[in-house]
């Protein structure tokens, strides 16, 4: 039984990507922490907008990338191509309703600096729901005595968890 839940960022990524990734996770199986794609993305938030004033802000339960202030302070979330775009703007989303429930209302974006394209990210009262249901699931998926059944999908093979897959 899983006593205590690391719910973040990655946590909700994994809820809107895969069920069997988030189970993994929420039991403390971590994924090859020299898997490339993780390396890769290492490298990635390294180099990506250091010379642009990059403040990266911790809120807790998470990690921001990129804060940009100015006349429309936004949050920026970075990652390495849009494969897995969905659940990545379902992470920046749990941030920005971390920060709204601090008392801090800001847009965001999801930079893919690889294929150059930035995606605008608000929060709306159904978001706000959706995060609040995947919050109140992840207990239940953890406590599963077995992993949830393997579904393949399009970014399977890059995965840092497929040894545990069918792939």
């Amino acid at each position: 039984m899983v006593e205590h839940l690391r719910i973040g960022g990655l946590a909700i990524q994994y809820y809107f990507s895969c069920k069997r990734e988030l189970w993994l996770y929420l039991n403390y199986i971590d994924p090859d922490q020299e898997d490339i794609g993780i390396v890769a993305g290492r490298i990635l938030h390294k180099k990506s907008y250091r010379n642009r004033g990059r403040k990266e802000i911790d809120l807790g339960m998470a990690k921001v990338d990129l804060l940009r202030g100015g006349e429309y302070p936004r949050i920026i979330e970075i990652k390495k191509s849009t494969k897995l775009i969905e659940p990545a703007i379902w992470q920046l989303k749990f941030y920005l309703w971390i920060l709204k429930k601090q008392g801090t209302i800001i847009s965001g974006e999801v930079r893919i600096p690889k294929e150059n394209k930035i995606i605008r990210v608000q929060l709306t009262s159904k978001d706000e729901a959706m995060l609040q249901k995947a919050i109140d699931e992840m207990p239940k998926i953890a406590r599963i005595k077995w992993m949830p059944p393997y579904e393949k999908k399009p970014y399977c093979k890059g995965c840092a968890y497929r040894q545990f897959c069918e792939v």
